[in-house]
Parts: structure tokens; sequence; C-alpha cells
């Protein structure tokens, strides 16, 4: 009888180290489920990945985070416009600044290279809010710039700068000057594009931006090549 109480003994402590080192409470250890461990991981997550976790991905998300073509190597690569400077000491000056040129020239080259490394955002600040093109709904705005820096190309197939060639500039106001340029690029399918404008650009008064020249309006002269 004595060894049978020892035996009896020995099995009741093996199954009391046995048990789980937990509890819940109103639940059996058995009832933890996949759910209640994914949140009680979340809660341990950072703020940041949770949010992100628990946030739909726009559609329009590409438009937020645009993959320019601003050159790798500025200092040794011909800026877009066609100068035959290189991009640092050209356009890449303006496109890296918060203001705009200070020459209406310059303003003219800086926008049209900006549409061949497809920045938006400078196009946008470097248009005057009185201008008939300035959109008040940014993003609208962004995504049909983007849309058409996209749709172009602003070199041939085998790497030619085609760049914009400015044919006259004239100060008629203090504030206002006329520049008249032509502008060539690839549209689909290759096809080149070449037109003639004159546009209309304002100096500002504002302080800190004073000297600095805006994109009004433009009228268009004369258009070579495929409509879209």
């Amino acid at each position: 009888h004595l060894l049978l109480v020892c035996v009896i003994l020995v099995s009741a402590v093996d199954a009391y180290h046995l048990q789980p080192s937990f509890q819940l409470r109103g639940k059996a250890p058995n009832a933890v489920d996949s759910r209640s461990i994914a949140s009680s991981l979340s809660r341990r997550r950072p703020a940041s990945l949770r949010m992100q976790a628990n946030t739909e991905v726009s559609p329009d998300l590409k438009y937020l985070v645009v993959q320019n073509r601003v050159p790798v190597n500025p200092r040794t690569t011909p800026c877009a416009c066609g100068s035959g400077f290189m991009y640092e000491r050209c356009c890449g000056r303006w496109h890296s600044s918060e203001n705009p040129p200070l020459d209406p020239v310059e303003l003219i080259r800086a926008r049209y290279s900006a549409f061949a490394y497809c920045l938006p955002d400078f196009l946008m600040r470097t248009t005057a809010r009185k201008s008939p093109e300035y959109n008040t709904n940014q993003a609208m705005w962004r995504r049909e710039l983007i849309d058409f820096c996209q749709s172009y190309s602003f070199q041939t197939n085998g790497g030619e700068i085609l760049g914009v060639n400015v044919e006259e500039c004239q100060f008629t106001e203090k504030d206002r000057a006329y520049v008249q340029f032509r502008a060539r690029m690839l549209g689909p399918g290759s096809k080149l594009v070449e037109f003639w404008e004159r546009s209309v650009l304002e100096r500002s008064n504002a302080k800190g931006r004073q000297g600095c020249w805006y994109y009004l309006k433009g009228s268009l002269l004369e258009y070579q090549g495929p409509l879209i």
C-alpha cells in the first residue's frame, strides 16, 4: 500500500508541473485564438506601424512621389534646355531654389527643362497666382503636369537634346516682359512636336520675392506635329 501511495503522489506532482504557466481570466489556455494574439502584437508595435497597417493606400499615391529625370551627375550632364551648359550651372540652380529666376529668359529655359525633368512643383511655384493656368486644386494640377511630362520625351532616341530656343525678349513695362521661343519634344510614336509661343512674364515686388519672374500666360503662334 505504501508503494501505491508513493506512485500516486509522484504522478500528481508531475501533472502539476506539466500545467501551463499562465491563465487568462474567463478563458482556458486552449481558448486563445489568433485574433487575440494579433491584437496583442499590434498594441506592442509602434504607433506609426499600426497606422500604416490600418490605412488604405490611395490610388493617387504614385503622384505624391514622382520619379523625376534629374541627371545623376549634374556637374557633367548638359542641361535639357539646350543651352550647352552643364545642368548644375544652368537650370539646376533654379530647380533647387525656392525663388524663381531673376531673368525672364532664364525662367523660360528653367520651365522647359522642368517639363523635361518632370518637376511639377517648380512649374507650379513659378506660375503667377493670377495666371489663367493657376489651379487652386493643387493635387489635380500636379497630376495634370505629371501626366504631360510623362507623355513626352525631350531628347531624341539617340540622346540628342531637343531644347528650347529663345528668339526674342522685350520689356514692355517695368515689371512685364514678352518672351518668344521655339520648343521641341517627341510626342507619341516618337514623332517630333515643335511649337512657337509668346509668353507673358511678370516680375514680383513682394517681400522676399523682389525681382523674381513668374509665368503669367502664353499664346501659341505656330504648332507642328501630332495633336494629342
